[in-house]
């Protein structure tokens, strides 16, 4: 990694954090730019001061607290763990740590990017679907608080039991997708997978869990809403509305400047995500961080499910940009796959009896999968789209394919990517390793040899 001089923080506030004196940036045409599109005040390899990580890597571990929180509170209720405010505060405290090792290893040692790692949903629908089978569904008397005491034996068994299955099966998809990166088959796949396959999947992950967001906003409304209406204040409104705030800098000394408080400032570095992992390790050590996000009232939390899950599902129908929508084909294939992905696991739910063909573990897998949203939708637009006839060009594959980096941006790739400590380009450079997808290969360039990124195909 590249390391910048130590900036004065407050120096820059007018290229990182704050507006221009009239309280606008430019466009080099003249026009008015938002400032959340300016480019990033630090870079992939750029290393702000120690204070700077600190401060930012705050900042994206509150940015995704929203989603990190949400997996176990999901998962809480068909986990029997509804009454047991202590155990859900130990879900969300495990959530931080390992989410904290999750990121320092992808970042150091893994995609090496500036992202942060975090539950994902979509494990949440298959363990929904899972945990819904009649085996695993919770006892009535687990469902009454004056029934249930959470240091008895008995009811410490019925949630561990559903925590244990659950991590056998997570750690089963985990080794299926470390062999479909470990052998490049991902590369084969997205020849296949286009936007019409994506979309429907990711709008499914979210689109079920409506009736979790309205039962959860629903037990108090007025709550939910003054929650929707803070969130949506803060991030849609406020966004683009400078502040002024006093600051202290070496040369200006006291002053005032203008801050986008409610705006995520724009930073790209590896470090600051490394910070954020450590942020993370710390919130998931101390327990009674995890116990008061645990407390967080229910109306909040389904005004929060209600925007979160509504951008989930946005996301997914962005995918559609790509691909010509003005085209029947396209139409029908998004449309049909979404209504399925939602009318057959309903169906099914309604009747598992209808699945019975006498192999007690086939009925289970086919019912978790048939009762899984994001499942059937995603599998009928990747049937659809590889079966009906039409160009790379309607389909949006064409577009996918021009989606990429710049030449200059290209020309670091190796720098970016490439592993550490000279991992693949000073140590373990046999040729044998070149037949990993993953693993960095060097070419010829003039009298010595220059390291390239590798890519699955």
């Amino acid at each position: 990694m590249t390391s910048c001089e130590h900036p004065d923080f407050l120096q820059k506030d007018d290229n990182m954090l704050s507006s221009q004196d009239d309280g606008r940036s430019k466009k080099k045409d003249g026009q008015s730019e938002s400032p959340s599109s300016s480019h990033l005040a630090y870079g992939i390899l750029d290393v702000p001061p120690w204070y700077l990580c600190i401060l930012l890597g705050i900042q994206h571990f509150l940015t995704a607290l929203g989603g990190l929180v949400a997996v176990p509170l999901i998962l809480a209720k068909d986990l029997c763990l509804q009454h047991d405010s202590l155990t859900q505060s130990y879900l969300i405290s495990t959530m931080f740590f390992v989410s904290g090792i999750c990121t320092l290893l992808q970042v150091l040692l893994g995609v090496r990017l500036p992202i942060l790692q975090g539950g994902t949903f979509a494990f949440v629908a298959p363990s929904l679907a899972m945990l819904s089978l009649p085996a695993w569904k919770c006892p009535e008397w687990t469902l009454n608080a004056s029934q249930v005491n959470t240091s008895s034996p008995e009811f410490t068994e019925e949630w561990q039991k559903r925590i244990r299955e659950l991590q056998g099966v997570i750690m089963v998809a985990s080794c299926v997708q470390i062999l479909v990166g470990f052998s490049g088959l991902i590369g084969f796949l997205m020849r296949f997978i286009g936007p019409l396959t994506i979309a429907p999947t990711i709008s499914l992950m979210a689109l079920p869990l409506f009736h979790s967001a309205g039962n959860d906003a629903g037990t108090h409304w007025g709550i939910a809403a003054v929650t929707i209406f803070l969130i949506v204040l803060f991030s849609q409104y406020l966004k683009n509305v400078a502040v002024p705030m006093p600051i202290y800098g070496r040369e200006k000394k006291l002053h005032t400047s203008k801050f986008y408080l409610f705006q995520v400032f724009p930073v790209g570095s590896r470090m600051v995500i490394v910070a954020a992992g450590c942020v993370l390790l710390v919130m998931g050590v101390f327990g009674k961080i995890g116990a008061a996000f645990a407390t967080i009232p229910t109306p909040v939390i389904g005004g929060m499910f209600l925007v979160m899950f509504g951008i989930i599902a946005a996301v997914g129908i962005s995918n559609l940009q790509y691909v010509d929508m003005n085209s029947s084909r396209n139409i029908f294939v998004f449309g049909f796959s979404i209504f399925c992905g939602l009318a057959v696991p309903n169906w099914v739910n309604k009747n598992p009896e209808m699945l019975h063909t006498g192999i007690l573990q086939l009925d289970q897998v086919f019912l978790v999968l048939l009762t899984t949203d994001m499942f059937v939708g995603g599998f009928l637009g990747f049937l659809l789209d590889n079966t009906i006839p039409g160009s790379p060009e309607e389909r949006g594959l064409l577009t996918w394919s021009q989606i990429h980096e710049e030449s200059e941006q290209t020309m670091k790739a190796s720098e970016i990517y490439s592993l550490p400590c000279g991992i693949g380009t000073k140590f373990c450079t046999s040729s044998y390793t070149w037949y990993l997808p993953f693993w960095p290969r060097p070419e010829h360039h003039g009298k010595g040899f220059k390291t390239i990124a590798s890519t699955p195909v």
